[in-house]
């Protein structure tokens, strides 16, 4: 835990941006998809999470991090298999 600090606060406007950006496209995937294929969409988020960390702060996931959000992926696209039905049309 860092407390709040200059150094955060300078990545505050890039965070917040990136996240409206994210929420912007869920609404535009809900409207392509349906909704088991955005559950599995957003259910992977946690690997969208890991690579925007890694972009921002230059950060790497221990090898634990790594083996969770692969284990939630795999379980998600799964769960979701029967599911799976885009439209691009």
């Amino acid at each position: 835990y860092q407390p709040f600090t200059g150094y955060i606060l300078r990545h505050m406007p890039l965070v917040t941006i990136t996240k409206a950006v994210n929420m912007y496209l869920s609404f535009l995937a809900m409207k392509r998809t349906s909704l088991p294929v955005y559950n599995v969409l957003k259910r992977l988020q946690p690997v969208y999470a890991l690579l925007q960390d890694g972009l921002i702060r230059g950060s790497r996931p221990n090898m634990g991090e790594t083996w969770g959000v692969l284990l939630i992926s795999i379980g998600t696209v799964v769960t979701g298999l029967g599911d799976l039905d885009f439209d691009f049309g």
